[in-house]
């Protein structure tokens, strides 16, 4: 029994600590997804779908043609209902020999069951539910997607891809705005988050009872950082914006963000500072947020109701340089993903990536409001 916890404990050590040794290989590439919902009909836009699904797929060919074992996918999502094209997916990648690492969040027990039942004894295949989190205590909020290799772009395959996105697998979100973002050919990203995945299985099989610090939930490189959730205390949003100088008077924030709580109203204060001092700040928000309805010192608040997006980009001196720098992911501006889910926060340097970004979020501000209430729910 006592070596069986020496063991556990030096697993934890390797997922946290040895991870970051690993390195890039090829050429690193950011590639970018948006929903335009009022553009397509009655089923919304599934182009974030259809693209995490043709990734999948692309992984169960090449498993099935290159007869390769270490074909591995890691995939942790909030919300999953009747998305059969996911599951489709899924079981294909199984059946051509992909080994499957599949954890979900969601309270629909009718349609987890499904999945349960058609995945979760087969060979090669992981699968929990989180209803409360797997190493929080409120909900799993991950939307993330890793694969190993197999995955083609640009007519080459690509190893080693980690997808973030604010899209759940639910029938109302091909009809909001959201978001996604893929980066190839970095190992170690995806190492950090295959690591972080390993971490909610292990805290799900322990309920809980594994300690973690602060520390080993923020990994820092030179192109990127991942903040994941849950948190004791600091929060990463404010670090990065405190490492902002705003007396040249040129620095610019753009905000997309559905939630916004009380429990984060420091990230106000700080931008009207920011905004006092020289920044000039934008917000786009859902309009159920009040925590906004009601600031009258920042100007530049949009609010929106289909906004299901979940970024921030920054085009200012950070830490004495010149950046530009786009914060993704799952998580929302509410104490909940700081200190109760399991969530992520991507923080990537990409002039591109910052570009497409920025592009979509000035379409998000001219585009018009969804009167969801006339649509039906996608099957």
């Amino acid at each position: 029994m006592k070596l069986k916890n020496v063991f556990k404990k030096i697993y934890l050590l390797l997922i946290f600590f040895l991870v970051t040794g690993f390195h890039s290989s090829g050429q690193t590439y950011v590639e970018s997804t948006f929903l335009y919902p009022q553009e397509y009909n009655k089923k919304g836009d599934l182009s974030i779908e259809n693209k995490l699904i043709e990734k999948i797929l692309a992984a169960a060919r090449y498993a099935k043609k290159t007869k390769e074992k270490d074909v591995n996918l890691y995939l942790s999502f909030f919300r999953y209902e009747a998305r059969k094209g996911l599951l489709n997916a899924l079981l294909n990648a199984q059946e051509s020999g992909v080994n499957l690492n599949i954890i979900f969040g969601d309270k629909n027990k009718n349609m987890i069951q499904v999945v349960r039942k058609k995945l979760a004894n087969k060979k090669r295949v992981r699968f929990i539910t989180c209803n409360q989190g797997c190493l929080g205590t409120n909900i799993n909020h991950n939307k993330f997607l890793l694969i190993n290799k197999g995955v083609s772009l640009k007519g080459e395959f690509q190893n080693h891809i980690v997808a973030v996105t604010s899209y759940n697998f639910d029938n109302r979100q091909p009809h909001n705005f959201n978001d996604m973002s893929i980066v190839y050919n970095n190992s170690e990203l995806y190492h950090n988050f295959v690591a972080y995945w390993e971490l909610l299985w292990l805290a799900k099989k322990k309920d809980r009872k594994i300690k973690v610090t602060e520390e080993q939930m923020s990994i820092i490189s030179s192109q990127y950082q991942v903040h994941y959730s849950p948190r004791k205390k600091s929060d990463p949003v404010i670090k990065l914006l405190k490492n902002i100088d705003c007396s040249d008077q040129t620095g610019v924030i753009h905000i997309a963000h559905s939630r916004w709580d009380r429990g984060r109203r420091d990230i106000l204060k700080k931008l009207r500072k920011m905004q006092k001092r020289g920044c000039s700040v934008h917000i786009i928000a859902n309009s159920t947020d009040n925590l906004l309805e009601d600031d009258e010192t920042l100007i530049n608040v949009h609010l929106k109701e289909s906004v299901h997006n979940k970024f921030i980009l920054i085009d200012a001196v950070v830490n004495g340089e010149r950046q530009k720098v786009s914060l993704i992911g799952s998580h929302n501006l509410t104490a909940n993903s700081l200190y109760y889910n399991d969530d992520t926060l991507l923080v990537l340097k990409d002039r591109q990536l910052y570009e497409s970004y920025l592009n979509y979020w000035e379409y998000l501000l001219k585009a018009p409001i969804i009167d969801k209430s006339k649509l039906k729910p996608s099957r």
